[in-house]
């Protein structure tokens, strides 16, 4: 973060997963805070008819 504030940066995100505990700490070690959250929605998968 040091870097960027150097280089006149104002601000930084990230996107981390939920289930991603280690580089949630780590991040937060580092400085960072959790500002929100982003939901990531999927079709469900379409197997064939009498396939696997």
């Amino acid at each position: 973060m040091l870097e960027g504030a150097a280089r006149g940066l104002e601000g930084f995100w990230l996107l981390v997963t939920a289930a991603n505990h280690g580089a949630q700490g780590l991040y937060r070690r580092a400085g960072f805070a959790g500002k929100g959250r982003y939901l990531y929605r999927q079709a469900p998968l379409k197997r064939a008819p009498g396939g696997c």
